[in-house]
Order: structure tokens, then sequence, then C-alpha cells
């Protein structure tokens, strides 16, 4: 397929392979292969993905292959059209007026649903795989907190103050447990990247990156998302705060790499998985196959 100049193709498949998480052989794979006009050859970039991990972990990479299934259908969709156009054409002008037929292609070439979408429409869909990307990611680290605080209550302490009149409102403690985790996600949901990694490495000895450099990446991608979303994506003073990199200018808009686009998707997945390794070790949080999570 062919987005926004480059073309994508994606599998998912098992491969015989021990992964250095896994007891068992075999680990699946996403194969992402991918030539753009600023690579003269294609690349083949693959990662693993765990047989085993926490149900957000399983959500987490359903809605990974459900957006790469979006982008497969939306190029797919525009080159159908163009292709249909063509056949079209071709019955209609080929024999008769050859001419005709030669510059109705020219045209349908130039100004086709496939150039429509990589000239009028590539800015809008690479804001949107990333915005949803960037989605995906902090569904899982809300989800991934709630899990550890359901499963570790121990980590809820905190001096906050619970009214008695709402410990009562709770038949069970499960169910006081899971109020509680749930407002702390809440209050959690709000912070920053940084503030939210600083929070869990004080507090729970976690850090969701070990490496600095892999947590300004991260804050990057969710900062490009916060603008898109609420600013159209202008730079603005909140941005450049936040990120630091001296090739943004305020005001101007955010210029999104088709190229740089894929290698976060990369980054955010491997990046989950790395969580979920290390949080079920450290935390015993329970992991499945995917066959057990579907």
């Amino acid at each position: 397929m062919n987005i926004a100049g480059v073309r994508v193709g994606v599998n998912i498949k098992l491969i015989a392979h021990k992964a250095p998480w896994e007891e068992l052989p075999g680990s699946l794979y996403i194969n992402i292969t991918y030539e753009s006009q600023t690579r003269m050859k294609a690349t083949e970039k693959h990662f693993p993905i765990p047989l085993h991990l926490t149900e957000p972990g399983w959500r987490f990479q359903r809605e990974y292959e459900r957006l790469f299934s979006f982008i497969v259908y939306v190029t797919q969709l525009a080159t159908s059209t163009d292709e249909k156009a063509k056949i079209a054409v071709k019955a209609l002008y080929e024999s008769d007026d050859p001419e005709r037929y030669k510059k109705t292609l020219e045209k349908i070439k130039k100004y086709g649903a496939a150039k429509a979408l990589k000239k009028l429409h590539r800015t809008i869909v690479l804001e949107m795989t990333i915005s949803s990307g960037a989605n995906n990611f902090l569904v899982y680290i809300s989800e991934f907190l709630a899990l550890v605080f359901k499963s570790k209550p121990e980590t809820l302490r905190s001096s906050e103050t619970v009214r008695l009149e709402e410990v009562l409102k709770h038949s069970t403690m499960e169910d006081l447990i899971k109020d509680l985790a749930e407002r702390r996600v809440n209050q959690l949901s709000y912070q920053g990247m940084c503030d939210l990694t600083e929070y869990l490495s004080a507090r729970l000895s976690f850090k969701l990156f070990p490496k600095q450099d892999d947590l300004e990446h991260a804050v990057k991608i969710i900062e490009s998302r916060n603008i898109i979303v609420h600013n159209r994506g202008i730079i603005n003073n909140l941005f450049i705060s936040r990120v630091h990199n001296d090739n943004y200018t305020l005001g101007e808009y955010l210029n999104l790499d088709t190229d740089q686009i894929f290698d976060d998707l990369e980054f955010l997945a491997i990046a989950v998985y790395d969580i979920d390794l290390r949080s079920s070790d450290k935390f015993g949080l329970k992991c499945v196959l995917r066959d057990a999570f579907e």
C-alpha cells in the first residue's frame, strides 16, 4: 500500500524464536516493510510481540493492529478507486479514441484518489495516525495503573484522607479498593508524562522509561498528539516547554514526517511490551496468552 508517499506492508505472524522474556519457544512478530521517497531501498523492520501480555497489553495490541488495518483500508480504497476508473476509461476510449484514452489516464494519475490522498489529505491522515497511536498508549497506561493498584492495594497508600461516608458506600473491601484505584488513576491521568514517570519512580520504584532518551521520545509523541487535538497542530509555548528541541518554532504547524510516525508507533508498541514485562515481574501481574484473552 502507499500512504503519503510511503509504500507500506504489514504482516503479523508466528516465527520459531525464543524471545528473552518467554519461557516457551515462539514469538509473534510484527513486520513492517516500507519504501519512501526519502529512502532509496525498501526497509524491512520487525519486532517481537511477547506471547504473554497482561489484559491491558493485549487491548493495546488489538488497537495497534486495528490502526494499521485502517491505514491499509484507506490506501487500498484510494488505489482501488483509481483502478476502477482506469478500467472504465479503457472500455470507453482505448479503441475508439486512443488520444482521449491516453489523456484521461494521465488525469487519473495526476488528479485521482491516490494522488489526492498523498497531496491533499496527507496531513490529516498522518494526524489521525499519530493521535490514535498516542491515545492507544495513554489508555494502556491508565489501564496498567488500575491493574497495579487493584492487584497491589498497598500501592494506594498515601496521606490522602477518605471520608467515612465514602467508605460505607461500598459493601466490600474489594469494591472500595476498586473505587480508590479508579480515583487515583483519574488523578494521575491529568499529569504530564514526566510527572507521571517521577510519581511512579518515587512511590512504586518503577520507571515507565528506564532511559532518559526514551522518556523524551515518549513526551514528544504525546505532546504532538496534544497540539493536534487541542491546537490544530500549531506549536505553542506549552509544547516548546515540554519538548526540548530547537527545531520547533512557535506558531508554525507541526511538521509530520511519515517515516518518523511509523518509527513512533513502533516505539510505543515496544515500550508497552517492556512495561508489561517488567511490571508483571515486579508486581506479579497476571499475563495470559492472546487466545485466552480473546
